[in-house]
């Protein structure tokens, strides 16, 4: 909870901006928000490019074709899982 600086006592809601959205509320995209976004998600990215060539050169090595190896890894959600697949 927010609190006044001069006082110490907490804010109304309507202070603060929480509780329920007012009229003015609204989402606003920027360009810097957007690069913002971006370079907050390369450090989950990179581990995800990592799995992503991992399980490409297992599956290459098991006889599956791009196609069925894109097609796996859009349907499947779960990295472990696709790799005892392609195991099998």
């Amino acid at each position: 909870m927010a609190r006044d600086t001069d006082s110490g006592e907490p804010l109304a809601a309507a202070d603060t901006g929480e509780g329920a959205a007012g009229a003015d509320d609204r989402v606003t995209f920027s360009a810097a928000g957007l690069r913002e976004g971006f370079v907050r998600c390369l450090p989950v990215a990179a581990g995800v490019g990592g799995y992503g060539v991992a399980f490409g050169m297992v599956a290459a090595r098991q006889g599956l074709s791009a196609a069925e190896a894109t097609l796996m890894s859009a349907t499947v959600f779960a990295g472990a899982a696709q790799l005892i697949a392609v195991e099998l």
